[in-house]
């Protein structure tokens, strides 16, 4: 076993093993197949002389058969999750003796004392040394503790990696529904808060009973429920003013996702919106588990959002005549006030295995071309997950040798922000009928924490 005492860049192994625990402890942890799969992967990124950095992340019971656990693949995907790690275990039942189960109520974990000495037993000669050549400590983690009920409603068709995943999960008495892909499930695509459609119904924390009775749960459209989105709706109080004297301001956004910041301008702040999404199933899944609601104010194009940008830039005379129509029907007039960029690529090198947005989007002809798009006082709100410091310095170099003013919201981690750039070098940021009816639908923090670049 010592040639796993060193590490090596990128080294895979899986075994399945009989079920070493005590049965007390079996039945604590829900470690309780009579056989056990452990893989091991070792960073891209590690070195034999580094000190390592080691972790066990069990999985979670009724999930040992996902993609994200069960596979070489899924497992890359959580050491992207947890970069900082040397060496990734995952420990769990053996896929092949576990149910498929589409609903999980998920108890509480077991003692962290017995946990972190029984599993070390199994992993202790699986556990690198360091420069002293003593075995490291080896550190145990929780994948989403809080969550108490997750129930997948839909795996895509797609039998490829880049099929969509639609779930609700119970966690912190809020219920919540998300759309992820699969070729980076730690991702999170979009994100909604949920509720009984009725008033009286049971309460959320009798999940299975809300199930079971049939109870139909309702997206809460004046909810932002995560941050990036709320972040990217906050931005717009870098231009209230200018907005305020708009009764329907106009957004174009690159890429719908669920739709959810689409329908919450829409419905909340009487925008009209320009929609533009590649991805057919995306928009199916929009319309079928996140309410995204066609309406007169809005139109969506099936179109790749490049092309769309160099139309818009140019002219809506440039237009075939179907889309002509369709523009006509919102009431579109050439500028928008609003241009929000939320589309990202796969990106395996990058620490959240995807980056926003791809690289196309940041060259200076497309950021001209966006210019182009707003009127005098618009702004481009861009989602930002740079996959390193070198894409990340020339998004902003490019960005502020477009734009007059830049700006970055409050953010832990300096590789993931939202991005604001102001066609005006004017101060729009002031009070405003926009900024106060903003302020009740978006935390005053998330406004308060922009600075600027």
């Amino acid at each position: 076993m010592s040639f796993f005492r060193s590490l090596i860049s990128n080294r895979f192994h899986e075994a399945i093993i009989d079920n070493p625990f005590k049965p007390a402890f079996k039945n604590s942890s829900n470690l309780n197949a009579r056989r056990l799969r452990w893989a091991m992967l070792d960073s891209p990124y590690a070195s034999a002389h580094e000190n390592p950095v080691v972790a066990i992340l069990c999985v979670p019971f009724h999930r040992e058969r996902e993609w994200l656990f069960n596979t070489k693949e899924g497992h890359q995907c959580l050491m992207r999750k947890y970069f900082n790690l040397s060496r990734l275990f995952l420990i769990g039942n053996d896929p092949s003796l576990s149910e498929e189960v589409m609903c999980t109520r998920f108890t509480s974990f077991v003692n962290y004392g017995e946990f972190k000495t029984e599993l070390r037993m199994v992993f202790d000669l699986y556990t690198p040394v360091n420069d002293q050549g003593l075995p490291v400590v080896v550190n145990i983690l929780s994948y989403h503790q809080d969550i108490q009920v997750r129930c997948v409603l839909l795996v895509g068709a797609d039998q490829g990696s880049e099929c969509s995943i639609v779930d609700e999960q119970l966690a912190e008495g809020d219920i919540r529904r998300r759309l992820r892909f699969k070729s980076c499930p730690g991702q999170i695509q979009s994100e909604v808060l949920m509720k009984p459609e009725k008033d009286g119904d049971l309460a959320v924390a009798d999940y299975e009973e809300l199930r079971a009775q049939g109870i139909r749960l309702v997206v809460d459209k004046k909810a932002l429920v995560d941050e990036f989105s709320a972040s990217m709706v906050g931005g717009l109080s870098l231009v209230g003013k200018h907005l305020s004297t708009k009764d329907e301001p106009r957004v174009l956004c690159l890429g719908l996702g669920a739709g959810v910041i689409a329908d919450f301008l829409r419905i909340n702040l009487g925008f009209k919106v320009v929609g533009v999404e590649i991805d057919t199933e995306v928009i199916s899944n929009a319309d079928a588990y996140f309410e995204f609601e066609k309406s007169d104010n809005n139109v969506i194009l099936n179109e790749n959002a490049i092309d769309i940008i160099e139309e818009f830039a140019s002219g809506s005379s440039n237009f075939s005549r179907k889309k002509q129509k369709m523009l006509r029907r919102i009431g579109f007039s050439e500028k928008f006030q609003v241009i929000i960029l939320d589309i990202n690529v796969v990106d395996k090198t990058a620490p959240f295995g995807v980056c926003s947005p791809p690289k196309e989007f940041i060259s200076e002809k497309c950021l001209r071309q966006m210019f182009e798009c707003l009127d005098d006082c618009g702004i481009l709100i861009i989602n930002v997950l740079s996959p390193n410091y070198v894409a990340y310095s020339d998004l902003i170099e490019n960005v502020k040798s477009c734009y007059l003013k830049a700006y970055k919201s409050k953010s832990k981690d300096e590789k993931a922000f939202v991005m604001y750039a102001l066609k005006s070098p004017k101060d729009l940021s002031g009070d405003s009928s926009f900024l106060e009816k903003l302020k009740e639908l978006v935390p005053s923090s998330l406004m308060e924490g922009i600075s600027e670049i």
